[in-house]
């Protein structure tokens, strides 16, 4: 039974531009979460999802780059749409989603 994770990442973002590429400390803001999901036992993969595959330069080599069509980057785009382009495309048992929205997420919240 496979587990993956799947991080959807917009580089266009209207509130704060650029969001996932400032600087944390000395790393990308995104990179976090991935840092994180990598210390997951439980996870199989560990998908990044966007439209911009310069994106993976800035992460471990473990991640897999789900190409996310462009359309699908607008902020009108409703989850369920977005979601399900990824979802058909995993093959995975259960696919759990986190954001890169909390830069300070550590393991402890995915352990028990």
């Amino acid at each position: 039974m496979k587990i993956a994770s799947l991080v959807p990442l917009k580089l266009n973002s209207s509130r704060l531009p650029n969001k996932n590429f400032l600087r944390l400390e000395d790393h990308p803001f995104a990179r976090n979460i991935f840092d994180a999901l990598q210390a997951v036992e439980e996870l199989d993969y560990i998908y990044s999802y966007c439209s911009q595959p310069q994106l993976m330069q800035l992460l471990s080599k473990n991640i897999i780059f789900l190409a996310r069509p462009e359309n699908l980057d607008g902020d009108k785009v409703k989850a369920n749409e977005l979601f399900y382009y990824a979802i058909e495309r995993i093959d995975a048992y259960l696919i759990v989603s986190y954001h890169a929205k909390a830069p300070l997420i550590t393991l402890k919240i995915f352990i028990k």
